[in-house]
């Protein structure tokens, strides 16, 4: 799961939002609706349902494919014009790692005692910097 609680700061933004889906569009919307109406009511309580969800997960994988993404997109102001920069990382097998490759970079630097970005250490707990 995105780090919804540490990227806002890290990155000086108001907003961040993490969006997952599979190639199935039908699915992608029935989860997006339940999405939206948790997300306005409350309601539906999935925590219930997570071993059936998780079931039925494992399921339709069986029908999938192995490839995958991830794409990072970030929109804003930049003296008054709006900006939008964006980076994907896409694979044919493997795909389920794939959003796991940044992460494991910016691991790689921090076991290197360098921080992948400046404002790291204020916003993680226990982190400090020996480069």
């Amino acid at each position: 799961m995105a780090d919804l609680d540490v990227l806002p700061e890290l990155f000086g933004v108001g907003t961040v939002t993490f969006k997952a889906g599979s190639e199935f569009p039908l699915l992608n919307r029935l989860l997006g609706g339940a999405a939206a109406l948790r997300a306005r009511t409350g309601h539906p309580r999935l925590e219930a349902y997570t071993s059936l969800v998780r079931g039925l997960s494992w399921l339709v994988g069986r029908f999938g494919n192995d490839a995958g993404g991830v794409i990072f997109e970030v929109t804003g102001r930049r003296g008054g014009m709006p900006q939008r920069q964006a980076i994907a990382v896409v694979g044919d097998r493997d795909g389920g790692r794939i959003p796991a490759v940044l992460a494991g970079m910016a691991v790689q630097e921090l076991l290197a005692g360098r921080s992948p970005h400046p404002a790291l250490p204020t916003c993680v707990p226990g982190f400090r910097r020996t480069a």
